[in-house]
């Protein structure tokens, strides 16, 4: 097997860095609708007392998809960080390994 080119690691890196931007334009996403959900709430003193209970059940669902986006934002936050990791990693230690070589030769 032939080792990849330095043209080949770069374009490598730079799609895994593509990848890591997506992650972190669709985790803003998330987050823009977790604020969003969040603003959604009704404040009960808004509403007639004969819809309490409506309002307990849809306040909590508001919540819930508050909370679930704010979980989706953290984790796509934290897959495009590790992405991004590896990629500066790789081509740290890619540069490390070509120039440990030229000294050999």
């Amino acid at each position: 097997m032939t080792q990849p080119s330095p043209q080949q690691v770069a374009l490598a890196l730079d799609l895994l860095r593509e990848d890591a931007d997506a992650w972190a334009e669709a985790a803003a996403r998330l987050a823009g609708a977790s604020t969003r959900a969040s603003s959604l709430r009704i404040d009960r003193r808004l509403i007639l007392p004969i819809w309490d209970e409506f309002l307990t059940v849809y306040n909590q669902v508001v919540d819930l998809v508050a909370a679930r986006t704010a979980e989706g934002d953290e984790a796509m936050t934290a897959i495009g960080g590790t992405l991004r990791t590896v990629a500066d990693e790789f081509e740290h230690d890619e540069r490390e390994i070509r120039h440990n070589i030229q000294r050999l030769r």
